[in-house]
């Protein structure tokens, strides 16, 4: 960018067509805008257009070069052409390389807006994590930066709210296990914002759905996140709860997996292991009242799991085959026929 005289303006970039870029994108992510960008770059080098080559070689670097990499020399640009952006993806990236190389406080303040705009473009429960990466990018930095967290706080309450558990993937759990640090919690006590037990009857609600679609990894993190929302609001029994719920699970996992598993009890076995060792670690954290009942499950459990293991060998299979391999095995014994170990 140097080489050209004079160097580029706003008005280089606003009278591109650096637009037809993002229209074009199936997805509104700078991964994907990178192809475009990049076309156009060397479409442009090869009618000798400088100028449009330089903007789009600098919107491909953007996109796709990791933030403290962005060469200085392509910062005056860029704090030009910020606020001419409209499209959210690529203006928080500008906008977080301005902040992050110039310390540009307003720039800061842009990007929490525009990664959270692009959090909200990008939302999609079944390709929940490009969402989930931006409202997590907003918020970090909008903590950084003591700027408007609660923003991207309500984003996620409306999220949580709209979704109640039942979006097909992570995203809901995901955003739950963000609201849930310890800095962030922080900022919801501050804002008078934190409901822990609106919190935690959305959770068991996810966890519940869950268990009905036999998705056990998915109704064990709700219901540690049930656990965890009564933890912080300090209501110790219905952790405690929450916890036995999650233990739980494994069991019902290894009863699902003797009518879907081609070797069931192998699997089961291996469910009520790992339901033994998650009621071990909850007897540790537990009262002695609770130890009680703790304990009469693992010797439920124990049972249970000897009475598998001995239907264990009923899963082995004899794998027989009609290949006679009789003269390469007549073969291998004269190659070592009178020879020495060694």
């Amino acid at each position: 960018m140097s080489s050209l005289n004079p160097p580029l303006t706003k008005e280089d970039f606003i009278h591109s067509s650096w637009k037809e870029v993002i229209d074009n994108s199936e997805s509104k992510e700078c991964r994907r805008y990178y192809d475009g960008f990049h076309s156009k770059a060397t479409a442009a080098k090869e009618t000798g257009n400088h100028r449009q080559y330089e903007i789009f070689d600098i919107l491909k670097f953007v996109c796709m070069i990791p933030v403290e990499n962005i060469k200085d020399e392509y910062l005056d640009f860029l704090a030009e052409i910020v606020d001419e952006v409209s499209d959210p993806e690529l203006k928080a990236k500008i906008a977080e390389i301005l902040w992050v190389k110039r310390g540009d406080y307003r720039s800061g303040q842009l990007a929490v807006e525009a990664y959270l705009e692009s959090a909200k473009q990008l939302e999609d429960p079944q390709k929940w994590k490009c969402c989930f990466d931006r409202i997590e990018r907003s918020l970090r930095l909008a903590r950084k930066i003591n700027y408007k967290p609660e923003i991207v706080i309500e984003y996620i309450d409306e999220v949580l709210n709209r979704y109640k558990g039942e979006d097909p993937l992570w995203l809901s759990i995901k955003l739950h296990e963000l609201l849930q640090e310890e800095k962030n919690i922080n900022i919801l006590r501050k804002k008078q914002l934190l409901n822990t037990s609106k919190y935690a009857a959305l959770a068991e609600k996810g966890a519940i759905f869950a268990e009905s679609s036999k998705e056990w990894d998915k109704a064990r993190n709700y219901w540690e996140i049930k656990a965890e929302w009564h933890r912080i609001e300090k209501n110790i029994e219905k952790a405690y709860t929450a916890r036995m719920l999650a233990a739980e699970t494994y069991i019902q996992e290894a009863e699902y997996s003797l009518t879907t598993q081609p070797t069931p009890y192998s699997k089961a076995s291996h469910y009520l292991q790992k339901a033994f060792e998650a009621f071990e670690k909850l007897k540790s954290q537990s009262t002695e009242e609770e130890r009680t009942v703790i304990n009469t499950r693992l010797e439920e459990i124990h049972k249970r799991l000897l009475e598998y293991q001995q239907k264990l060998s009923n899963e082995f299979r004899i794998i027989s085959s009609e290949f006679n391999i009789s003269d390469e095995v007549e073969i291998a014994r004269a190659y070592v026929r009178e020879k020495e170990f060694p």
